[in-house]
Parts: structure tokens; C-alpha cells; sequence
């Protein structure tokens, strides 16, 4: 290789060089920075002359790592006089990319090579752009994170770390704030090559909506998911959806308690007119005065289980614990639920050993035991409908006492597959044999919530087709001074 041959005014003829230029001892220290080497650079003329030029520019290296006897600054035997390009360390601590070329020199004086470099303008734009690109990924509020196939993080940035830290991981080693399915969710990304968004992850009062979209970069294949919090839409979502449900209730309400009135009277009268024309009218008129009577204790039944049904939701239904005697409760419904059972064609039994006292509420009791006979009667066409309300003790030292109430028909029954989704609201059997049947659909479903509100439970046993039974049972509450 050849070298270059310079005039003793070194400084001089530097000076105008038109890009920046070092100019090196024997030792690779620095005797000369031209004006233009020190505005690029950055440096003052004092912080650069007597530095040895590794330690200057080269550590640490963004672009490669090495040290003084493989830095291509410092090479003794092969130098490359071809232009190179590097990032070199500024004065102010950040990188700059420069062109440059190493130009060994043969002088009487202490320069025995020349560092000739340029800004390289083009790449120095593309790093602010990939810098401004990375201060977005790091100073991104939202949690973003890189995944590969099955579902392992690859990268995440310091919200998704802060998140990891506040919410944790389940007794799987599974990040809580990601969806469960994470893994068929990465695979099916790629295997579709189209991004899935809305995936909804809850935690506690906080709700992130999971957004994955694919990645195919130079053969490699990654997910990039990123998480926006939606509590407050949620949250306004919930509670727009929960003043609809109150709306709708304090309209039921209102409108119930305005049904009420006209209907107990419907109810007295139809008792009067049975009463006095018994002997008067002929039996097909008799029996269309009874179904006005029992059309009209049906709907007050209706009425009575929407308006608690509404109390519950609402969290306004308290327990009222009174003593009474079971036995006498089913007494006082006798002639009202044989009338119903009369009516259709049924045969009613019942049968009590309930004559000491119980301690609970009354009134649901009675209403859940109301609920289930005239349900077994509604879906009971033929046959007979059978009630039992026993006390498991006869001790009079009653907090080891338990009511169990049992009803059971000769219905249709109930298929198995349905018998789960019995309880809920407006959930009734469906199958082609109702059809003729009317009712809300909440009856059972105001009987589980008593029953659970007076910590009871309750069982239902059924053959399709030849009938069902519902046992229920209630603890006596403790009586509180």
C-alpha cells in the first residue's frame, strides 16, 4: 500500500481540508482536529489533542464491540484506505455516522496518519427516525410486546414490564393480563396472516382490550400485540346498561302495583259471584266463573314474583326471620292451591309433620313453596301433584332443625340437558309440549334466589315424560337479641 508524502506545515494544509481531518501520532493519539472535525464531532480542540483516538470515538461502540488492537482506527499492518462507515462517540454522548478513510503518511514530523471522515447525513436521519420510532415504543402509555408462535414473548416495552410487575402471574406461570388462549390467538395471527383485535381481559375493576397482528419480516414470523385500557367504556357501558335495568324495573314496579288494585278486586268479586250463584247457574258457567278466579290468583302470583324479582336485582330484598309453624303455613294455602289443581283435573295431596316452631322468613317460604306448587300444577296435565313439608327434628332445641319442603308431579318433566339452565330468568322448558303453557319464566328463578337469600338449596330430580320433583330446604336462621 502506498503512502502520502506532506510538507512540513502540516497544520496549514490541514486546515483547508474540505472534509473533517485527525491527524494521529506513532501512539494513535491525537495531535490535530481541523474546525470542521470539532463541529461534527462536537469536541473541543483541548478535550480531543493528546486522547488516544480508540478512547475518543470508539467506546462504547453502537456498531461493534472491540478493542484497541482490532480497531480499524489503530491497525499497524494491513490498513484499509477504502471509505468505511461507523458510529463514532460526539462530545455530547450520542452517536454520530460518519464515512471516513484511514491515510497513513510519511512525515519528518510526529504525524504518521491522517483520519479524513464525513457526516453521513442519509444514515444520520434514518437513526433519528429509528430513535423517534424506539422513544414511541418506549414512551408508549399502551403495553406493546412482541411474540413468536407460541405464544413466548419476545420483546415487551416498559409498560407492558410495568403492568407484568402490578398484575403478575397465575399458578401457571401465566401473565394475568393476557388473554387465556394466547397461544391458539398467535397461531391462528399467523396462520391467517390477518390481525385479531378486541380480545377482552379483566382484571378486577380494570378491563384491556388485546389487539395481534402479524409480523413477516426477512423469513421470520412474529406477532406484535398491543393493549388499550377500556375501563372507562366499560365502565360507562355497565352503568348505562345497569340505569336501563333500573329504568325497567321501577317501570314494572309502578305498573304492578297499579295491576294490583283492579285485580284484587276481580279476585273478591269472582269469590262473591261463586258464592252466590253457586245454586243459580249451570255448571259450564260455574266452571268459566272459577277460571276467572284462577286466571286472577296466577297473575297476582306473576305480579308478586316481578316485583321481588326486582327487590333482588336491585339488592333491596332484606330477610325478615319471624317463628312460625310450617304446618300451619301449608294450611293456610290448601283450599287456594287445591282450587288451581281442581280446576285443571289434578288430584292435590299434602302432607306435614312441621307442628313445632321454625325460625325464618315466613313470607318467602310461602313463596317459594307457592312458586313450586303451582309450577308443578302449570306443567301437570293429568295425574296428581304431591307436597310434603317435614321437619327433620323433633327437638325443641331447634338450631339443629331443617325444613324440607317437596313437591312432585306427574308433568311432562324436564329433558336432562335443561335441568342446569332451570333457575335462570326467563328460562322455561323448550320443548313442543309447552307451547300452550303461559308463564314469565321467572318463577323458578325467584325460588333459587330465596332459597340461596335464607342460605338454603335446592334439588331437582326428573324423568322425561313422566314427571319431576323439587326439594327444597332452609336452615332456622338463629334468632338475634
Amino acid at each position: 500500500m502506498g503512502t502520502y508524502n506532506i510538507d512540513n506545515d502540516i497544520p496549514y494544509w490541514l486546515a483547508s481540508w474540505p472534509d473533517g481531518i485527525i491527524a494521529l501520532d506513532a501512539d494513535r493519539c491525537i495531535l490535530f482536529a481541523s474546525e470542521l472535525a470539532q463541529s461534527i464531532l462536537g469536541w473541543q480542540k483541548t478535550e480531543l489533542e493528546g486522547k488516544h483516538i480508540h478512547d475518543i470515538l470508539c467506546i462504547p461502540n453502537i456498531a461493534t464491540t472491540h478493542n484497541i488492537q482490532a480497531c480499524p482506527l489503530c491497525q499497524t499492518d494491513n490498513i484499509d484506505s477504502e471509505t468505511q462507515s461507523s458510529n463514532w462517540l460526539t462530545g455530547t454522548g450520542e452517536y454520530i455516522s460518519v464515512d471516513y478513510r484511514v491515510i497513513p503518511i510519511e512525515s519528518p514530523h510526529q504525524t504518521t496518519r491522517l483520519i479524513s471522515f464525513s457526516a453521513n447525513h442519509h444514515r444520520i436521519h434514518n437513526q433519528a427516525e429509528m430513535k423517534k420510532l424506539a422513544d414511541y415504543v418506549d414512551n408508549n402509555p399502551a403495553p406493546l410486546v412482541e411474540f413468536d408462535r407460541d405464544g413466548q414473548m419476545l420483546f415487551g416495552n416498559p409498560a407492558l414490564q410495568e403492568a407484568l410487575l402490578d398484575w403478575g402471574f397465575d399458578a401457571e406461570g401465566q401473565a394475568k393480563i393476557f388473554p387465556n388462549n394466547l397461544f391458539s390467538l398467535c397461531e391462528q395471527c399467523l396462520d391467517s396472516g390477518a390481525s385479531i383485535t378486541g380480545e377482552e381481559v379483566t382484571l378486577d375493576n380494570t378491563y384491556l382490550s388485546w389487539h395481534f397482528h402479524p409480523i413477516f419480516s426477512e423469513g421470520v414470523t412474529t406477532v406484535l400485540g398491543y393493549a388499550f385500557d377500556i375501563s372507562k367504556q366499560k365502565n360507562a357501558e355497565l352503568e348505562a346498561k345497569e340505569a336501563r335495568a333500573q329504568a325497567r324495573r321501577d317501570f314494572y314496579a309502578k305498573m304492578m302495583h297499579e295491576l294490583r288494585t283492579p285485580l284484587n278486586a276481580i279476585i273478591g268479586f269472582s269469590d262473591v259471584l261463586l258464592w252466590r250463584s253457586a245454586a243459580k247457574l249451570d255448571e259450564r258457567d260455574n266452571t268459566a266463573l272459577r277460571n276467572i278466579k284462577v286466571a286472577g290468583i296466577q297473575l297476582n302470583e306473576m305480579i308478586t314474583d316481578t316485583l321481588d324479582i326486582s327487590k333482588i336485582e336491585a339488592g333491596k330484598m332484606v330477610v325478615e326471620p319471624e317463628t312460625f309453624v310450617a304446618s300451619l303455613l301449608l294450611q293456610e294455602m290448601q283450599e287456594q292451591m287445591r282450587y288451581l289443581a281442581e280446576a285443571k283435573g289434578l288430584t292435590y295431596h299434602s302432607v306435614s309433620n312441621a307442628d313445632i316452631p321454625f325460625h325464618s322468613d315466613k313470607k318467602k317460604i310461602r313463596q317459594v313453596l307457592a312458586n313450586l306448587i303451582s309450577n308443578a300444577i302449570k306443567y301437570t296435565k293429568s295425574g296428581d301433584v304431591r307436597v310434603s313439608v317435614i321437619q327433620t327434628t323433633n327437638s325443641i332445641q331447634t338450631t339443629e332443625s331443617e325444613l324440607v319442603i317437596t313437591v312432585t308431579d306427574t308433568g311432562i318433566g324436564i329433558p336432562e340437558d335443561q335441568i342446569n339452565s332451570l333457575f335462570e330468568a326467563y328460562q322455561r322448558v323448550k320443548e313442543s309440549k309447552n307451547k300452550d303453557i303461559q308463564g314469565t319464566g321467572i318463577g323458578l328463578a325467584l325460588v333459587w334466589e330465596l332459597i340461596h337469600l335464607l342460605n338454603g338449596e335446592i334439588k331437582v330430580e326428573s324423568i322425561y315424560g313422566q314427571g319431576s320433583t323439587f326439594t327444597a330446604k332452609f336452615p332456622y336462621l338463629p334468632k338475634t337479641n
